[in-house]
């Protein structure tokens, strides 16, 4: 039988996997100490951030730093979220390492750049068998280029070369 693993998000630092046989264990009330292994999020890795919370982020960078009660009325304006609401997702951002809410001051600690190209890492691993040509292929012919953003991505391949020289 295959041990199926259990995955636990317990800070933006680290993860707690467990076998099934383990989690067993662990709920019973000290039986015994469970072998377990942490695996550290390298400092490069994105936290991942779902669709709702991307939609909060927007939010947040455009008016960073920003009390959190202002914060609260701009989600309720923007996106329709009750105050909890806003509040809790600060929290489990905040637990993430994704924003910092100190002294009711919250504060990105993760750019949108960083998070546009996790996203895109991502779809492309999983998508396209980590092949960015096989993406560009799939994404020009469902959608026409213009003349200037063919020029641009020229532009942009070719300091790519100029940078690898």
């Amino acid at each position: 039988m295959a041990k199926r693993i259990i995955n636990r998000q317990y800070s933006h630092k680290c993860t707690i996997a467990w076998s099934a046989v383990e989690v067993a264990k662990l709920s019973a009330v000290n039986a015994r100490i469970i072998h377990f292994h942490i695996t550290r999020r390298s400092p490069m890795e994105t936290p991942k951030i779902f669709e709702s919370e991307y939609r909060f982020c927007l939010i947040l960078w455009e008016n960073e730093p920003i009390n959190s009660a202002k914060l609260a009325r701009l989600c309720n304006e923007k996106l329709g979220w009750s105050r909890t609401t806003t509040y809790t997702v600060i929290r489990r951002l905040s637990d993430r390492g994704v924003v910092k809410n100190e002294n009711s001051v919250v504060t990105s600690l993760v750019s949108k750049d960083e998070v546009q190209a996790a996203e895109i890492d991502e779809l492309v691993e999983k998508t396209f068998e980590g092949s960015l040509p096989a993406f560009i292929a799939a994404f020009t012919r469902r959608k026409s280029l213009s003349r200037e953003e063919v020029a641009e991505i020229r532009q942009m391949l070719d300091r790519c070369d100029s940078d690898e020289d």
